[in-house]
């Protein structure tokens, strides 16, 4: 029995010492990192980068499935999902997903 409780306080003890450090040079990217983030204090206000509009995107993507496809051939039309926008109404919860619960199941009767 005594050597269970030297077994477990030992078990103890050692789980309240202090972590070895493992090198001298452990962190040292996340600091160089953390260091290298500063606000820009002078200089014109940085630029906004512009993307692509619909039509030039979709020329590009034509233009990259038809240097696919062999020629000749022409590729196979993948269907598109058109999202629309959301019905005219109270638009605070256009964008919310429906309850997982319905609002009267999950009750019980006395609440």
């Amino acid at each position: 029995m005594t050597a269970v409780r030297t077994a477990v306080v030992a078990a103890l003890l050692s789980a309240c010492a202090a972590p070895a450090h493992l090198s001298e040079h452990f962190g040292a990217a996340n600091r160089t990192a953390f260091a290298a983030q500063i606000v820009r204090q002078s200089g014109p206000p940085a630029q906004a980068v512009t993307g692509l509009d619909s039509q030039e995107a979709s020329i590009i993507s034509d233009t990259y499935r038809h240097s696919l496809a062999p020629r000749g051939t022409r590729p196979e039309e993948q269907p598109i999902l058109f999202v629309g926008p959301a019905p005219a109404g109270d638009r605070s919860r256009a964008n919310m997903p429906p309850p997982s619960v319905p609002a009267n199941e999950g009750r019980r009767s006395g609440e």
